[in-house]
């Protein structure tokens, strides 16, 4: 049985849903949620302050992978918008042909 989770992913501004803006969205939620909150006791739950080391943790590989994953998506175009770059389509093509 497959299961059809693609409505779990935020997409990005072409539509299609993203993963790494997802996660970074998640992280920074969690951090701001901790900054505001931190402290806090709620119904003698006490919610633990932040650090700074635990912000770097959360939001230096997240915010590093989706802008990594930006500058990926930009150097291999894709014109036609089928989810596969032109450079490889032609190298399938070129391929198929021999």
């Amino acid at each position: 049985m497959k299961m059809n989770v693609k409505w779990v992913w935020i997409r990005d501004a072409k539509g299609q849903a993203d993963t790494m803006l997802t996660f970074s969205v998640v992280a920074f939620a969690l951090v701001v949620f901790k900054v505001l909150l931190g402290g806090m006791t709620f119904k003698g739950y006490t919610i633990a302050p932040i650090d700074p080391a635990t912000i770097a943790a959360l939001l230096t590989p997240t915010l590093t992978a989706y802008v990594a994953r930006k500058y990926t998506d930009k150097k291999f175009v894709d014109k036609d918008d089928d989810g596969v770059d032109d450079e490889e389509e032609e190298a399938l093509k070129a391929a198929a042909k021999v």
